[in-house]
């Protein structure tokens, strides 16, 4: 269990690992329902009580992320279940396809993020080059950074503009008020 850590599965919760030159890096939790679309992850959601134990493990695969990136997912979350003596159900997911129960992690939505493993969690951020997410979702909420430009608005969604140390929020006049409400 080296790869994962020695408490992997040890006790209730969430554990997210993105996959850095074919091995699993954990995601610090500051970091979680943040996914970067050049890069694949490992997600294991635990739940122990007593001696019942119930684990789900998803691989999730941005859509930029290579092959060779996307096959080792699959293969470390084979060699995950392996060491779990095969006690936990596998998913696949897909970046922008993801099922309900992936999307039930995150309950206040995911972000889809530039970049990849090279400009990932271990980069000092750029502070003056702003950032635009265009915000949508009825039920589960999802960010995706989008070129900052005019033409990545549109009437019937909020955007999420960054820069430097201040956020603005835009909201489209046909934008649905639930997800304002949710963007709060």
């Amino acid at each position: 269990m080296e790869a994962f850590g020695d408490n992997v599965g040890a006790e209730t919760g969430l554990q997210i690992w993105r996959v850095e030159n074919f091995k699993p890096v954990p995601v610090p939790k500051e970091f979680y329902g943040q996914f970067f679309v050049g890069d694949s992850y490992i997600v294991m959601d635990t739940i122990v009580e007593g001696e019942y134990k119930s684990m789900n493990i998803h691989f999730w695969l941005g859509k930029d992320s290579s092959q060779d990136e996307k096959g080792a997912a699959a293969a470390l979350t084979a060699q995950l279940d392996e060491l779990l003596g095969d006690i936990p159900i596998q998913h696949r997911e897909v970046e922008k396809c993801e099922s309900s129960k992936f999307l039930s992690y995150f309950p206040n939505g995911v972000q889809y993020l530039w970049g990849g493993v090279a400009s990932g969690f271990n980069h000092v951020e750029d502070e003056s080059k702003p950032r635009l997410l265009h915000v949508k979702g009825k039920k589960k909420i999802a960010a995706t950074e989008v070129a900052v430009s005019w033409d990545s608005f549109n009437h019937g969604d909020i955007f999420i503009l960054e820069h430097q140390s201040r956020i603005f929020q835009w909201n489209g006049r046909e934008s649905n008020p639930f997800e304002r409400i949710k963007v709060k």
